[in-house]
C-alpha cells in the first residue's frame, strides 16, 4: 500500500504539519512519499526531482488563442485579479493551477492520495474529475469547503464585495466534489470537523479527528534557567512568548499582544518576546526576535518562556501550541478552535473566554505560575501528539480505503 502526501509546500503551518506526518509515517513502517512544489520524496525516502513543476513558456499560438478566445478559467482569473485589489484577507485562492498532477510519476505509482493544502499544486477540475484512486484529505483550514477564503471571518468581512464571485467558486467546487473518490476527511481538531460537517460537503466520505503530530526532538523539556543563560535572557523576569510566521496576520491576534503590553506597562517583572516577521511600527515593551527557522533555537525560546501566548481569532490546531506544550511551557490561548480541546485550565495553561481579557488571564497566570509542572505538561503532549499514535490512526483509515 503506497501512500502519497500532496501539499503545496513543506513550509508554513500546513506544510510543516504535512511533512511531520510524512516523517512519522515513514518511521512507523508505512510506504509513503511526499509531493510538494519546493521539496519532494519518493517511496524509497529519497529526495525527488521537482523538474515536473518547472515553468513552461506558452507558445505564441497559445498566447494568441488565449487573447482571442479566453477560456472560463481565464475569465475567472481576470475577475479574481480585479477583486484581489479590494479584498482584505489573510489569503484567498482559486482552485486552479497550470499543472496536471495526474501525469506526475509519484501520483501514478501511489495507491492512496493524502491531500493537504493544495493551492497552486492541484488543478481541481482536471484532478478531482479524473482521479480514480481513493483520496484522504487532511484539512488544515476551511478552504476545501469554502469558496476563495480560508477562514470564516475573512469571508464575512469581505462579503459585500465578493459574495457573487465567492458563491460562484463555492458552487463550482461542490459540483467537482460531488462524484469524486474523496473517501475520508481528517481534521486535526473537532472544531474544524464540525465545520466541514455543517458545510454538507464530502457527504460520501468518512469523517475523522486525528491530531497533528510533532517530533520529540528538538521540542522537549529543558532546564529553563540554563536555556535563559545561554540565550542571554533575564533569569528573574516572567517571560511571555508569541510565535507566528507573520505578526501582521490579523487572525493570529498580535494586536491583542500589543494592547496587553500597553495595559501592563507597569509590570516591570514581565518581558514579552515576539518571533516572526515584525510589524513596521514596533512598540516599546516587546523584544522582536524576527523570523527563526532553526528548530533547535526555536525550541530553546519555548523552554525559556514561562508561558506561550496564543491570541488567535480563528485557528485549527496550531503547530506553535504543540511545540510549546512539548517543551513543557504552558499556553494562554483564546477559548476557541483546536486550542480549547487541549488547554486545561490550571494544568497546561489558561483559556481566555470572550467574557475575559488577556490581561486578566495573564495576571492570573502571574499569580499562580508555580502551580504548572513543566515535566507533566511535556509528558502529556508527548502522549497525545505521539508520532506512533498518529501514524497508527492514519494506517487504520488507509486500510479501510
Amino acid at each position: 500500500m503506497k501512500i502519497l502526501h500532496i501539499t503545496n509546500s513543506i513550509k508554513g503551518g500546513a506544510g510543516i504539519a504535512a511533512y511531520r506526518l510524512y516523517k512519522a509515517q515513514s518511521q512507523n513502517n508505512l510506504n509513503v512519499a511526499l509531493l510538494s512544489l519546493n521539496c519532494s520524496f519518493d517511496f524509497n525516502g529519497l529526495e525527488y526531482s521537482n523538474s515536473f513543476f518547472k515553468y513552461k513558456k506558452a507558445s505564441l499560438l497559445k498566447k494568441i488563442k488565449k487573447k482571442i478566445w479566453p477560456s472560463n478559467l481565464d475569465k475567472l482569473s481576470a475577475e479574481y485579479s480585479n477583486l484581489s485589489k479590494i479584498i482584505e484577507a489573510e489569503i484567498t485562492t482559486l482552485p486552479y493551477c497550470n499543472f496536471n498532477i495526474l501525469e506526475h510519476p509519484l501520483v501514478k505509482e501511489a495507491d492512496i492520495i493524502n491531500l493537504h493544502w493544495i493551492d497552486g499544486i492541484i488543478d481541481s477540475d482536471s484532478f478531482f474529475l479524473n482521479i480514480e484512486k481513493p483520496i484522504l484529505w487532511t484539512l488544515h483550514d476551511m478552504n476545501p469547503f469554502m469558496g476563495i477564503f480560508h477562514y470564516r471571518n475573512d469571508e464575512i468581512r469581505n462579503s459585500p464585495n465578493t459574495l457573487i464571485f465567492n458563491n460562484k467558486i463555492l458552487n463550482h467546487k461542490a459540483l467537482i466534489y460531488k462524484d469524486t473518490s474523496i473517501a475520508a476527511i481528517v481534521s486535526p481538531s473537532k472544531w474544524l470537523l464540525d465545520e466541514v460537517k455543517k458545510s454538507k460537503r464530502f457527504l460520501n466520505a468518512s469523517f475523522n479527528t486525528i491530531y497533528n503530530t510533532i517530533p520529540i526532538e528538538p521540542f522537549k523539556f529543558m532546564d529553563k534557567e540554563e536555556i535563559r543563560f545561554d540565550l542571554g535572557l533575564a533569569t528573574g523576569k516572567i517571560i511571555f512568548l508569541f510565535v507566528s510566521q507573520n505578526t501582521l496576520v490579523f487572525r493570529k491576534g498580535f494586536d491583542r499582544i500589543i494592547n496587553l503590553v500597553k495595559d501592563m506597562k507597569g509590570e516591570k517583572e514581565c518581558q514579552f518576546l515576539a518571533i516572526g516577521k515584525p510589524p513596521e511600527n514596533k512598540i516599546k515593551g516587546i523584544t522582536y526576535l524576527g523570523e527563526i527557522n532553526n528548530k533547535n533555537q526555536l525550541a530553546n525560546f519555548y523552554c525559556a518562556a514561562d508561558a506561550f501566548l496564543l491570541p488567535s481569532r480563528e485557528d485549527n490546531l496550531p503547530n506553535t501550541m504543540l511545540e510549546s506544550l512539548m517543551c513543557g511551557t504552558p499556553v494562554i490561548a483564546s477559548d476557541l478552535g483546536g486550542m480549547k480541546e487541549h488547554i486545561i485550565n490550571g494544568f497546561n495553561g489558561y483559556l481566555v473566554s470572550e467574557d475575559s481579557s488577556f490581561k486578566e488571564v495573564v495576571t492570573r497566570f502571574i499569580q499562580n505560575k508555580t502551580i504548572f509542572n513543566s515535566v507533566e505538561i511535556s509528558n502529556y503532549a508527548s502522549k497525545i501528539f505521539s508520532e506512533e499514535k498518529v501514524a497508527l490512526a492514519y494506517t487504520k483509515i488507509y486500510s479501510e480505503l
